[in-house]
């Protein structure tokens, strides 16, 4: 929608949401937000991130199946083996999926805000929730997540967004200092690094960094994490 405080793309709506769910816990009591409400507005944030994470793995995936099968029927003859597409997994988020109108809840929730007596524009600011006369400059931000897996392994999610890649960083366990796990052309990969301890859960902790051609591209990701285990 043209002119909104909500942005269009998907991953940046994501990211509005993120920050918005929050920002607003600073807001409960004088704006008389419901337990509710915040309730639902987390959910929300949960299931549409989800959604985006989902979509682009599985475009991704098709993609990569339609290339396969046509490279097969087609060669030409003398192209190297091809290595059969792995058929990726994602965990569900718990509980239910939302109901259909994220967006317009959203708006809703905005609308009784703004109404309040206690609304002002400096926490229109601070939420992010005044339109803009003219569009702010790009400084994409990527999202991602990630979900454990047998063996001690991380499966990383990251929408492209239209980017070639994603650099990614990571820490493992009581680990202060970031380390470069390099660009990752595709929207998922494993991480499977050996734990610092044998035998020991561990906390795989991650943030990306949208890259196009050779220059990195944006701001860093919200930092995210899966606990795996042997």
């Amino acid at each position: 929608m043209p002119n909104s405080f909500l942005p269009a793309n998907q991953v940046d709506f994501v990211n509005w949401l993120a920050t918005f769910d929050t920002k607003l816990n600073s807001y409960l009591t004088v704006l008389n937000i419901t337990a509710a409400e915040k309730a639902s507005v987390h959910a929300d944030f949960i299931w549409a991130q989800f959604a985006v994470l989902q979509a682009d793995l599985f475009k991704t995936e098709a993609s990569e199946r339609l290339s396969f099968r046509d490279t097969l029927r087609h060669g030409p003859i003398g192209t190297p083996a091809l290595q059969t597409p792995e058929l990726q997994s994602i965990t569900f988020p718990a509980g239910a999926p939302v109901p259909p109108g994220i967006e317009p809840r959203i708006r809703a929730l905005v609308q009784r805000i703004k109404n309040h007596s206690n609304y002002t524009e400096t926490i229109g600011h601070d939420l992010d929730i005044i339109t803009p006369e003219t569009a702010a400059p790009e400084n994409p931000k990527p999202i991602g997540r990630a979900d454990a897996l047998p063996g001690c392994c991380a499966q990383v999610f990251h929408p492209k967004g239209g980017f070639d890649g994603a650099l990614v960083e990571s820490r493992r366990g009581n680990e202060t200092d970031w380390t470069p796990l390099g660009l990752k052309l595709r929207n998922n990969f494993v991480d499977d690094r050996p734990p610092l301890v044998a035998g020991q859960p561990e906390v795989r902790t991650y943030k990306l960094r949208y890259q196009k051609g050779d220059a990195a591209v944006g701001v860093w990701s919200d930092v995210f994490s899966a606990t795996v285990s042997p």
